[in-house]
């Protein structure tokens, strides 16, 4: 794998984190209640949907190797470009079931590539 593929799926991977810390012991009435926690997670879900356009457009066999990908890539378009219609329940339950389990398939991903630094890599 590219170390500008793994760099992005590092990426992505991170954000996954960040959700699962923020919405630990949360409720869906907590983050419908709370305008901070809801930016926060739908732009980690960007970040996602970004990572993994940009890992897809550098290695298209990802979208074999990640299921629903593509999925993915379109929440994020959904929240960049549809502010007004963003549907809070979905991106709740987006972060409660398909980030958990993202998250897991990347980190298997990750551990199947080889090792090295790909901090610097584009």
């Amino acid at each position: 794998m590219k170390p500008a593929v793994i760099k992005r799926l590092r990426d992505a991977l991170q954000a996954c984190n960040h959700i699962a810390t923020f919405t630990r012991a949360q409720t869906l009435d907590d983050y419908l209640a709370d305008v901070m926690l809801r930016s926060a997670v739908e732009r980690q879900i960007a970040v996602v949907g970004e990572a993994l356009h940009q890992a897809r457009h550098l290695d298209p066999s990802l979208a074999d190797q990640v299921p629903r990908l593509h999925q993915s890539i379109a929440m994020r378009h959904r929240i960049i470009h549809g502010d007004t219609e963003i549907d809070d329940e979905l991106v709740w339950m987006t972060s409660q079931i398909r980030i958990p389990q993202l998250r897991d398939q990347l980190a298997r991903l990750l551990n199947d590539a080889p090792p090295g630094d790909t901090t610097t890599a584009s």
